[in-house]
């Protein structure tokens, strides 16, 4: 049953109540602090939780990507460079400016990383916006990972450069062969993982580069959830798949209707991933079981984030959507 109200719809499918606000955002994930969500798009929106009452709107017109939020700032990367704004007002604190794209920060306790199209890796005081390094790679580059002191990057080159967080200096690099499907993800421990166009994940060691284990798949994977001791992935062919990431060894496989590129979420003993036809799938974290399978009007390109109130997530036909959860 499907009951439309105002400007909101509303679905009714067992016992979730799934509505959703329209508004003009592009597919990033929202970030989250005490008092609001933060979504990029169209410059910086701060909402209410609810998703409805609007705190600020601010760099209107300038197309920004996924939010960082931090207690007294929101950092984004843009079109025109990276914005660092106040989280309470939305003034803007600093600008670190760039002719070219520079995608999601990476946000550190006292600096934040950034790359993008120009082919740099740069390090930024995060209180300032004062640059402290910059490191001259090859190729336009995703958002960059960090373990301890190692800085991982890459992109459209086919390597994985490994920087001194320090220095700057380049420790090591690893040549995959092909362009990263999107950004590395780590465990904060000892390892990235890379996935590539040939449908490989790859585990590296953080301090040598060394390859600990390479699992070949028939399509490309979306970048991964790790969670402790596992991680969790999808590719295009909608499968997702659970590995040990300490041996690579596969724990279970689910297939799904659609193609997966985003990357899973996982609350208490669920998972939670949608597919590009426009579902939201529910798996059991232990054996893969489909739980739950939703429907939302339109195209989900956006992996969505967990609040107080449920699953916050955006959909292609302009829907900024909650869904409640068990």
């Amino acid at each position: 049953m499907k009951l439309i109200i105002l400007c909101f719809i509303f679905f009714f499918l067992g016992d979730k109540n799934l509505f959703a606000q329209l508004y003009n955002y592009s597919f990033s994930d929202p970030c989250k602090l005490k008092n609001g969500l933060v979504i990029g798009g169209n410059g910086i929106t701060k909402l209410h939780f609810n998703g409805i009452e609007k705190i600020f709107h601010t760099l209107v017109d300038v197309a920004t990507f996924e939010p960082v939020c931090t207690s007294k700032s929101i950092y984004v990367g843009s079109t025109n460079g990276v914005f660092s704004i106040n989280s309470q007002n939305g003034n803007l604190l600093w600008h670190f400016f760039s002719s070219q794209t520079i995608y999601s920060p990476l946000v550190t306790d006292s600096f934040i990383y950034i790359a993008g199209q120009d082919e740099y890796l740069r390090k930024l005081n995060k209180r300032t916006g004062q640059q402290v390094w910059k490191r001259k790679l090859q190729g336009w580059l995703f958002s960059p990972v960090i373990i301890k002191n190692t800085v991982l990057v890459g992109g459209s080159d086919g390597r994985a450069f490994a920087i001194d967080s320090i220095s700057g200096k380049i420790k090591w690099t690893k040549n995959i062969r092909q362009q990263f499907v999107f950004q590395a993800a780590s465990d904060y421990q000892k390892t990235f993982i890379i996935t590539d166009y040939e449908g490989r994940i790859i585990a590296l060691d953080e301090n040598q580069g060394k390859i600990l284990w390479i699992y070949q798949g028939k399509s490309p994977f979306y970048t991964p959830l790790i969670d402790n001791k596992n991680i969790f992935l999808g590719n295009l062919s909608g499968q997702i798949k659970k590995f040990s990431i300490a041996l690579g060894k596969e724990i279970w496989t689910q297939q799904l209707d659609g193609a997966i590129r985003s990357i899973p979420i996982k609350k208490n003993n669920k998972i939670y991933i949608r597919t590009d036809d426009g579902y939201l799938y529910t798996l059991n974290n232990d054996s893969g079981r489909i739980v739950d399978k939703v429907s939302i009007q339109g195209d989900l390109f956006t992996s969505g984030l967990i609040t107080k109130k449920g699953l916050m997530i955006k959909t292609s036909n302009e829907q900024l959507t909650l869904i409640q959860l068990n």
